[in-house]
């Protein structure tokens, strides 16, 4: 049995586990005499090769690390440690000539605390308090994360199957009204979380295309069951990229060649078949369908194109554009407006056109637009401009490309942090890498 299957129990309040590294013994035992009586655990290790071990075999909460010792340094040893969950609280002494290094550290993130050498009774005692507070705050936030990677697991093993789960799902509940809205809610929840985890679905870029959409269904007075419908065909407007290969699903589509355009036109008939079994959906499958037909090419096969795959579509292609996923460029709303000005009359409607390149003002009332929380970053993204945390930390700077190690430090960040840390980056890949061999 993994970690994500484990069962959710009650896990008691064990004891803080505190380790003590110093190559000063005089010093580790002054530290414990002072500690000790403040109900931890403490664990002591004259150098960073004992303290290693030390931390593999005990779940230590708190890291006090003195700076200079032979060998290797306290930092190297905290460093390591950054990545554990849940993280211990790291604590590094120091003299005052090191002070510049140690804030540098605590600004990237890499320690909690610092004290200075020799310290303060007082002031120890009352850093200890504060670590102990973090310690089981941290402990709560793993628990709930344990939680949460539990319950995603569930959906992943349940998702695996849904096509074909949903489909007898829907057939058991033709004998009753009321059980069948149940099953119904269920597939569009499993529908929803495929499009969340799915690599080749980017979440955010349908989240925006959802409510560019709703907006635009207001301002042309659809009816509530038109809105509805048109919101969730637009969440699931990418869902058919699951047929799709990588390279297609996230490739610019200007750069796509001849046969992947064709793949990743045909996304619309893999949607079909995904929505198929499932009755209730079968008109936010028509507009999906429908969301790359043009007006004209519509009334030559005597076809007639619903409104919303209308809004679908010019929605779509906004986003794609301020996504940087059309041209592999992220526009700016000029051009957007250009852009759909001058396809108002073959591409889309012109009465959509228009009301569309009016709400492409209206960016800023868009959570997601040009941001990303930071579990759907990818390494090679560039942030936008400057990231900072609320209280004006610098954590990247304009145009600073990610790596995954950058990754990796904005989750501990964001761990650390009582809101959810989105970071402005572009999707758009560099020209070398996305033009075709």
């Amino acid at each position: 049995m993994d970690r994500h299957t484990q069962p959710i129990k009650t896990i008691s309040t064990p004891p803080i586990n505190v380790l003590l590294v110093d190559d000063e013994q005089q010093i580790l035992r002054a530290l414990t005499r002072l500690i000790r009586p403040l109900e931890f655990q403490v664990f002591t290790a004259s150098c960073v090769s004992s303290a290693r071990k030390i931390l593999h075999h005990e779940p230590i909460d708190i890291v006090i690390t003195d700076l200079k010792m032979p060998f290797e340094t306290g930092d190297i040893l905290l460093a390591e440690i950054v990545t554990q969950r849940p993280c211990p609280v790291r604590i590094l002494l120091t003299g005052f000539a090191d002070l510049v290094f140690v804030k540098s550290l605590l600004n990237r993130g890499e320690i909690d605390f610092y004290l200075e050498k020799p310290w303060d009774k007082n002031e120890l005692v009352a850093l200890l308090k504060k670590a102990k507070d973090k310690v089981i705050t941290r402990h709560a936030k793993h628990n709930k994360i344990h939680k949460i990677n539990y319950l995603t697991h569930k959906l992943r093993v349940k998702n695996a199957s849904f096509v074909a789960a949903l489909t007898a799902s829907i057939k058991q509940q033709k004998e009753a009204a009321c059980e069948k809205k149940v099953a119904v809610d269920d597939a569009i929840a499993s529908l929803l979380n495929i499009v969340e985890v799915s690599p080749q679905i980017d979440e955010c870029f349908a989240h925006d295309v959802s409510l560019l959409a709703v907006q635009l269904a207001k301002m042309l007075g659809f009816t509530s069951k038109q809105t509805i419908n048109l919101m969730l065909a637009a969440k699931l407007c990418e869902i058919g990229l699951l047929g799709a290969s990588i390279d297609v699903a996230t490739q610019p589509i200007q750069y796509l060649h001849a046969d992947q355009r064709a793949e990743y036109l045909n996304q619309v008939n893999y949607a079909q078949r995904v929505l198929k079994p499932i009755p209730a959906l079968h008109c936010v499958s028509d507009i999906i369908v429908q969301q790359f037909l043009q007006p004209l090419d519509a009334i030559h096969a005597g076809i007639d194109i619903l409104e919303e795959a209308l809004v679908l579509s010019v929605c779509r292609d906004i986003c794609l554009l301020k996504y940087g996923r059309l041209t592999g460029e992220e526009e700016n709303e000029s051009t957007i407006r250009r852009y759909i000005n001058k396809h108002a009359s073959d591409k889309y409607s012109a009465d959509i056109a228009r009301a569309a390149s009016d709400l492409v003002n209206q960016y800023d009332t868009f959570l997601y637009l040009g941001k990303k929380p930071v579990r759907s970053l990818r390494a090679g993204m560039v942030v936008k401009s400057d990231l900072r945390l609320k209280k004006g930390q610098l954590l990247f700077p304009k145009g600073h490309k990610l790596t995954q190690r950058n990754i990796q430090r904005l989750l501990v960040v964001e761990q650390n942090i009582d809101y959810p840390l989105l970071v402005p980056v572009t999707t758009s890949l560099d020209l070398q890498e996305t033009q075709p061999a």
